[in-house]
């Protein structure tokens, strides 16, 4: 099954792009500086800021650990 993890999903485009590959029977990791705002989309959220560096890197680590 193919996996993406997506930043920017909390909306516009990012969270579109979840919702279509989620529906498209991708399994869909789901970043955003606000997880509250990603409840419901999918059950891989997790918090990052992408001009925090060592942010990012922790969304990555723990989405590749699932």
């Amino acid at each position: 099954m193919p996996t993406a993890l997506i930043f920017g999903a909390s909306g516009g485009i990012g969270r579109a792009l979840v919702e279509r590959l989620a529906a498209d029977g991708w399994t869909v990791g789901a970043v955003s500086r606000h997880p509250g705002d990603l409840a419901g989309l999918t059950d891989h959220r997790y918090e990052a800021d992408v001009t925090d560096a060592f942010a990012v890197s922790q969304a990555v680590y723990a989405a590749a650990q699932e």
